[in-house]
């Protein structure tokens, strides 16, 4: 056998499809070498994706996660490490002179504080007089609690020459773990080896959900290999994280009997996922598909994924919020505030009120039995509508297009609504809507969903 893009012997090295980087499980020891592997593709191409979702793997706490960088409010920065412990990169010092004395406050480890005692009591200059050495005569440590300091870290995608060779990378190695015919794909496996920076073959897609719709609990990678039997073309469409979403077009003129290969699975626990939906692309849809390429639409895809990890991380917590009404009925009952008979009907009620209460904002479609999907009332809180009326929503609020609004001191444009499908159960389709606004001076857009912008509209109008 030989290495799908330098055509060397095959020499037992092991690669990772999807790469080890970002949790990948789907492994083979028959599609590269190991010069291609290390050299080629580990040093220029591969560490690409673990830069790129750097705070992803954070947020997963994936095992090569690392610290990660925010900043709160003030412009102070802390270190976050993968288990969650803060470190203040830097003290925060406040100076106020006092007569002939000089008042200060530090705020950060206490570590960090002491060392910088040491440096300015030893030091021949400070910031008020270039003579005087700094004498501490009396200092007091104090314990600061700061739990409600909100951290925020920058994080944009941009698509760039090796993202869009590590795309095709994957897409090869899936069509030649698949046994497919190596010729077919020889001149692509040939720019893709050479690091060709003008390779131009992926367009990123199903921003609306019309592609396919990501289950509302869904973390994964995901790769399908398919035959177009129309226009024979083979392509490949690609998932990490279900944020980036890739349609890369492989072989043209294939005549062979192949149909499709596919693979899915969980981002988390590494588990192989079934394909049991509906892969809506092909060739000859592409002139109709959405297609993006901007870091705000990405943004908006990052959104999206940190809502499906807090709909994840609140349905896993179920069983604990259950465990705990169960041993407070219990108690009760040993108590005598309840009867033994009474404890079904008590647990089931207290497990609806529970899920009713917490799953309506954010969560309102975790428990499939509620049938939330159907409430008007909670589809708009959550910026949600049922495509049966999502027209009638649109030619509503259509007067809002084209006005401009002062949002943080920037004038912002209200181009239109953007909607993605997120749900499809019992005959019900549900989009969430954002209202897409462009910044006038240069150009960068925002998507915000409707609901708060509509009511911050209208506290807005009340308050005049």
């Amino acid at each position: 056998m030989k290495c799908t893009f330098c055509k060397n012997p095959i020499d037992g090295s092991n690669e990772h499809i999807f790469p080890d980087s970002i949790n990948g499980k789907l492994q083979s020891k028959n599609i590269i070498c190991s010069v291609c592997n290390s050299k080629v593709f580990g040093e220029n191409v591969d560490p690409v994706l673990a830069e790129i979702f750097k705070p992803i793997i954070h947020a997963l706490k994936l095992k090569n996660a690392r610290g990660l960088i925010f900043t709160d409010e003030s412009g102070n920065k802390f270190l976050i490490q993968k288990g969650g412990e803060a470190k203040q990169l830097k003290p925060e010092i406040k100076f106020e002179r006092v007569g002939n004395e000089i008042h200060f406050s530090i705020k950060g480890e206490e570590k960090d504080i002491v060392n910088y005692l040491k440096k300015r009591q030893s030091r021949s200059k400070n910031r008020f007089s270039k003579s005087t050495k700094l004498e501490i005569k009396y200092f007091e440590v104090k314990e600061v609690q700061t739990n409600n300091t909100i951290l925020s870290a920058e994080y944009k995608i941009e698509i760039t020459p090796r993202l869009i060779l590590e795309l095709n990378k994957i897409a090869l190695e899936f069509y030649a773990h698949s046994g497919l015919d190596l010729d077919l794909i020889q001149d692509l496996a040939v720019r893709v080896h050479l690091l060709d920076e003008n390779l131009d073959n992926v367009l990123f897609c199903n921003l609306d959900g019309q592609v396919r719709i990501i289950e509302q609990d869904e973390i994964s990678h995901l790769i399908i290999l398919r035959h177009d039997k129309k226009s024979n073309t083979v392509f490949c469409y690609i998932e990490l994280f279900n944020i980036i979403c890739a349609y890369i077009p492989l072989v043209e003129g294939f005549k062979g009997s192949f149909d499709e290969n596919a693979y899915r699975q969980d981002v988390i626990t590494g588990q192989t996922l079934d394909i049991d939906f509906k892969l809506n692309i092909s060739p000859g849809d592409i002139s109709s598909i959405h297609t993006y390429s901007s870091y705000e639409e990405f943004g908006l895809m990052s959104t999206l994924f940190f809502q499906r990890l807090a709909t994840r991380q609140y349905a896993e917590n179920f069983d604990n919020v259950f465990k705990a009404i169960l041993d407070e009925i219990l108690n009760e009952i040993e108590k005598g505030k309840l009867v033994e008979k009474q404890l079904r009907e008590e647990y089931l009620k207290r497990v609806s009120e529970y899920i009713g209460q917490t799953s309506a904002v954010g969560f309102p479609y975790v428990v499939e039995d509620f049938k939330l999907e159907l409430d008007d009332r909670i589809n708009h809180i959550n910026s949600n509508i049922s495509e049966d009326k999502l027209q009638k929503f649109l030619t509503a609020n259509d007067n809002l297009i084209g006005l401009n609004f002062l949002i943080e001191e920037k004038i912002l444009f209200f181009k239109g609504f953007f909607s993605t499908l997120i749900l499809e159960r019992n005959n019900v389709r549900i989009h969430k809507v954002f209202c897409l606004l462009e910044n006038k001076e240069d150009g960068t857009r925002q998507y915000i969903q409707y609901y708060p912008f509509f009511e911050a509209l209208k506290k807005s109008a009340n308050s005049h």
